[in-house]
């Protein structure tokens, strides 16, 4: 049950989150309303500088603001109302029970039946956006054959296929639920799946050895599971042809209650601890540039390391 909202105008950030923790402190379930003004007409005001609020001076607040503020406090954002530049928000505090990370282990953690499908990757902006800019950066334009090592049911090679219809995708997952989904939905197009554990990579047919143009792999090799330095180790001398390029991407978040939630985890912690995907990301980096690869890494919700020879940039 919530109670009436309670309006913000002078108090600076410090003041509200404080105030929030407070009400969550006393009630942990119960959902708060607030109101912010963020109605102002002059658009280049920073958050909390000082606008016109009609009557009465009030600190400037942006949709963006107080998104970021609902996921620091651990809260899903729910608008209200709005009128007259002033927002009516309820930060509704997310249940950290309902994850699929609570999954258990084994082959179908990520199988087409379990939680982890309900996730579609290509409605997440920020993942689209850095997965399209890797692939432009990698030479998508001129792929002829691709490999998606961890490719479980297929969403990134979605946006392949868009990007160039006549790349020819194999997609190797170890989970034989997600391949034969993954077989289903791309019926009739240039793409290829493989059920195989990727420690077993040392055994892939030498049909495919020293072929593929774009090697990609997102979310695989940080998984406990896989002996990822030797596999991509490994890709790297066997799979690539001459003049390809790498895509490696990394989680940055956790999936709770719905909601992607900024910054990895590691196993004993309850706050972030980016420590160890900062790590596998600088071994991939190092590992490149000693290769000869100029390198190039962002995201958000995922770390994208994108490595292309330097013999080929333009």
């Amino acid at each position: 049950m919530t109670t009436g909202p309670r309006r913000f105008t002078t108090e600076t950030m410090l003041d509200i989150t404080d105030w929030l923790h407070s009400k969550f402190t006393e009630s942990p379930r119960t959902p708060v309303d607030i109101e912010l003004y963020i109605g102002t007409t002059k658009k280049d005001l920073m958050p909390g500088e000082f606008a016109d609020g009609g009557n009465i001076q009030v600190r400037h607040r942006s949709m963006q603001n107080m998104v970021d503020l609902a996921d620091v406090l651990g809260c899903h954002l729910v608008p209200q109302a709005m009128g007259d530049g002033w927002v009516t928000a309820r930060f509704c505090p997310r249940n950290p029970q309902n994850s699929w990370h609570h999954t258990e282990n084994g082959v179908e953690k990520y199988g087409a039946d379990s939680p982890y499908q309900r996730i579609q990757k290509l409605e997440d902006p920020s993942f689209l956006h850095d997965l399209r800019r890797s692939l432009v950066e990698a030479g998508i334009e001129g792929c002829q054959y691709l490999m998606n090592l961890g490719v479980n049911t297929g969403d990134e090679l979605t946006l392949v296929q868009r990007l160039n219809a006549k790349t020819r995708c194999l997609g190797i997952d170890h989970s034989p639920s997600a391949i034969a989904a993954a077989k289903a939905r791309f019926a009739g197009q240039p793409v290829d799946f493989l059920e195989l554990d990727i420690n077993n990579i040392t055994t892939l047919d030498e049909r495919h050895h020293h072929r593929y143009d774009i090697f990609m792999s997102l979310g695989t090799l940080h998984s406990p599971g896989v002996d990822s330095k030797r596999v991509f180790m490994w890709c790297m001398q066997h799979l690539l042809a001459k003049g390809a390029s790498v895509i490696v991407g990394f989680p940055n978040c956790r999936w709770v209650d719905g909601e992607p939630v900024y910054g990895a985890r590691t196993r004993n912690r309850r706050e972030t601890d980016m420590s160890l995907v900062i790590k596998d990301t600088y071994f991939i980096k190092k590992y490149l540039q000693q290769h000869k690869f100029q390198v190039t890494i962002f995201g958000r919700y995922y770390l994208f390391v994108v490595g292309r020879p330097i013999a080929i940039q333009r």
